[in-house]
């Protein structure tokens, strides 16, 4: 019974390890969500369109055309985040929480009774 008992706490502090790198892996995910400001790919090729029609057309201040042109490499440096990011949240989405500790834990107990 000793040994079934230290077995069922090491699963279930295995358990409690997985559970803290899922909510970890999140909230880097989260944060580079944030840093990207975009959710697709075709966003950013929105905006990249949109500012190159406002070079072309409008007249405005160098100044204000190099700030464009800056977002414009920003824009296609955090493209291919984006594509990593959704990668990024379908492994989290598919990701095993841990339910083979749990049914060793349940033959644990079943064992134990």
């Amino acid at each position: 019974i000793d040994k079934l008992m230290e077995r069922k706490g090491e699963l279930q502090k295995a358990i409690g390890e997985k559970k803290q790198e899922g909510t970890e892996m999140r909230n880097q995910l989260n944060k580079m969500k944030r840093s990207i400001g975009f959710t697709s790919e075709q966003e950013i090729d929105q905006r990249i369109a949109d500012i190159e029609f406002k070079l072309q057309t409008d007249t405005i201040p160098l100044r204000e055309e190099k700030e464009l042109m800056k977002e414009m490499s920003e824009l296609r440096k955090n493209r291919p985040k984006v594509s990593h990011v959704k990668n990024l949240e379908a492994g989290l989405a598919t990701r095993d929480v841990g339910a083979s500790f749990r049914d060793q834990i349940s033959a644990i107990n079943e064992e134990m009774a």
